[in-house]
């Protein structure tokens, strides 16, 4: 008798029998359910009426269109320990090919900039000099990053880190990189802050790197230009971790 009543079934029914339970299951259970004799066929689940938390980031749209995705404005991660930025700085600094590359490119383009008029400009001057200017770039990078990925970091409980967005807007990326000088991650709370660790760290680096810098470039002058250039080259860097590299 099972057999002859399974074979009664329209194929089509249990189909839609199928679906009618898919689709009640993304309701609450305080979510009113459809009355009245009407057939599995024409209960209509209404999307305006469903929680979005209930879809996630892909939510469809009220018009059945394409799938709502809700980009984050910051992509947050699990928090440093203080070995762990300590580790960090020190494998950035010494242990990266990027680091020395970057102290002689600073190098080139400060050299290039210097309009010193007692000196004959020549190439093998200009190269001199760039090598000599990138030796102290890399000692400043290196101490600079050590106040500002590790002693300071691990102070004032805040991220190292460069963390990038989840903007696809062109403008809104490049806006978000640039003031990441300005604005970091806390490790306790995961929300912005003020930067402090990396001005702090910034500033204090800039200060003592008047104890390996040409005495013509010393002073609390020449120690704001190189806080200041700091910062830019940082932004420029985070502009490029934005767009091309990963988080």
């Amino acid at each position: 008798m099972a057999e002859a009543r399974a074979a009664e079934v329209p194929e089509g029914k249990t189909l839609q029998v199928a679906y009618v339970l898919y689709d009640r299951s993304i309701l609450s259970s305080t979510e009113a359910e459809p009355t009245g004799d009407a057939s599995p066929a024409d209960r209509k689940i209404d999307l305006s009426t469903v929680p979005a938390s209930r879809w996630g980031a892909g939510a469809p749209s009220a018009g059945g269109g394409a799938p709502v995705q809700h980009k984050p404005s910051l992509i947050s991660s699990a928090p440093m320990t203080a070995g762990e930025k300590f580790g960090s700085w020190f494998h950035s600094s010494f242990l990266t090919p990027g680091a020395y590359v970057g102290a002689v490119f600073r190098g080139l383009v400060k050299e290039l900039g210097d309009d010193d008029d007692f000196k004959e400009d020549t190439v093998g001057n200009y190269f001199a000099d760039s090598m000599t200017r990138a030796a102290r770039s890399f000692a400043f990078s290196a101490t600079s990053g050590f106040f500002e990925k590790a002693m300071f970091a691990t102070i004032l409980r805040q991220d190292p880190r460069y963390h990038r967005s989840g903007y696809t807007s062109a403008k809104q990326k490049l806006m978000y990189a640039v003031t990441r000088v300005l604005v970091t991650q806390g490790d306790r709370c995961g929300c912005h802050q003020i930067n402090a660790s990396f001005l702090l760290g910034g500033a204090a680096a800039s200060g003592i790197a008047d104890f390996w810098e040409r005495s013509e470039r010393t002073g609390p002058v020449h120690t704001v230009k190189r806080w200041g250039s700091h910062i830019a080259f940082t932004a420029l860097g985070n502009v490029l971790k934005e767009f091309l590299s990963g988080q």
